[in-house]
């Protein structure tokens, strides 16, 4: 739903508000070349085949104006992403590495 859509359906139920802060929304087409050499790089140092994945959320990316959200969490791994005691292993941190260093130089 676009902004003016939300604001039309909001005034025509009568409803007073204020808007404080909004961001506009983040879009990379699945097909572009940042999507798939990120991707790539992922699948080809995890031996998966992900697919990209729409979180919905407000991230970091949204301040770049060619930008996208990229790991560390992966399906099936404990989330302990911004809760009590978050954590990551050295493990993890290696594979992070491997994906950010190749994902870098095939950027560039």
């Amino acid at each position: 739903m676009k902004r003016a859509q939300v604001l039309t359906a909001i005034s025509a139920k009568g409803v007073s508000y204020k808007i404080l802060h909004e961001q506009a929304p983040l879009f990379n087409d699945k097909q572009s070349g940042l999507i798939t050499t990120l991707l790539n790089v992922y699948n080809e140092v995890t031996g998966k085949n992900a697919k990209p994945v729409a979180i919905g959320g407000g991230t970091y990316a949204r301040a770049l104006k060619c930008g996208v959200a990229f790991g560390p969490e992966e399906e099936g791994e404990e989330n302990t992403v911004h809760q009590a005691n978050e954590y990551i292993t050295f493990e993890k941190i290696e594979k992070c590495l491997k994906i950010y260093r190749l994902a870098i130089e095939r950027l560039c």
